[in-house]
């Protein structure tokens, strides 16, 4: 069982040692993010270009985190890393792709019909070859990293410790949606509309974790998760964003509008995909 782990060690007292094993990998990564971006930072640098420099020095700390938490499911709790990942035998990785391209027809049905509703918020920013460039090979290459920290430990480590003494699912899903949301409630996007903005961030919480429970494994939000911040990094951004990305080739000034078909409504969109076609997609190895 994904949620509660049958094999290995998963006492309360294995998972606060990973804790610390967590800790020692956040202290790491932040000294190495810290140096690194120091080293490569040269007075007189873009914004823009310090930005992605900033990105690029966050995706090495989420890689050292993500290595802290596979030394910790291995040693500590002696059970294979891929258990944080699927309750099958195997990860599932068409689930993973099929995720990627979920979002990106959904993101393709979504933002122009967000184009067509509130127009004059979407700003063409034209293309920057060489910028573009930087924008584009960061978003392959950094921002998966960064999407899969977060799905492997909030709908992975968390979930299966909470799991331990949740005994309810209902109420371990809760939990879970309210503490991914609320990790969002400091983003620079909550000052267009606190309201609003939180609403769509419970609305993408509740798709990621309900997905979770229903596939029994991340495979597919990490493809998901993956594939829409690397679109949005490229191509949507709203002017209040945390992505620390210096362009895409629209920026979004704030409408409740466009929000709601944007956020809201995409991310609807393929929660539903995934409770209609649920049966389908667990058959998938």
């Amino acid at each position: 069982m994904f949620t509660r782990p049958q094999i290995g060690r998963n006492k309360h007292r294995h998972y606060l040692l990973s804790c610390v094993v967590l800790f020692l990998s956040f202290i790491i990564g932040m000294i190495i993010y810290l140096e690194t971006k120091e080293a490569i930072l040269k007075p007189g640098m873009s914004n823009k270009l310090v930005q992605l420099i900033d990105n690029l020095g966050i995706s090495i700390f989420s890689l050292i985190m993500i290595f802290g938490i596979a030394i910790s499911i291995r040693f500590v709790h002696q059970r294979p890393f891929k258990t944080l990942i699927t309750g099958h035998a195997v990860i599932r990785w068409r689930l993973l792709f099929i995720g990627m391209g979920v979002i990106a027809i959904c993101m393709a049905i979504m933002y122009p019909i967000a184009m067509l509703i509130s127009p004059s918020e979407f700003v063409y920013n034209g293309i920057d070859n060489e910028l573009f460039l930087f924008i584009l090979l960061s978003a392959v290459f950094a921002i998966p990293i960064q999407t899969t920290l977060e799905e492997l430990f909030f709908r992975g480590f968390l979930l299966q410790w909470f799991g331990t003494f949740i005994k309810s699912t209902l109420l371990l899903c809760t939990v879970i949606i309210i503490i991914f949301a609320a990790m969002h409630f400091f983003n620079p996007e909550m000052t267009m509309n606190p309201f609003v903005v939180a609403g769509g961030y419970v609305i993408m919480s509740v798709a990621y974790t309900v997905s979770t429970f229903v596939l029994k494994g991340t495979e597919f939000t990490i493809g998901v998760h993956a594939a829409n911040n690397m679109l949005l990094m490229t191509f949507f951004l709203f002017s209040e964003n945390a992505l620390l990305a210096p362009m895409a080739l629209w920026t979004i000034n704030y409408s409740t509008s466009a929000f709601l078909v944007t956020i809201y409504g995409m991310n609807l969109l393929w929660l539903g995909f995934v409770l209609i076609f649920r049966k389908r997609l667990l058959k998938l190895s």
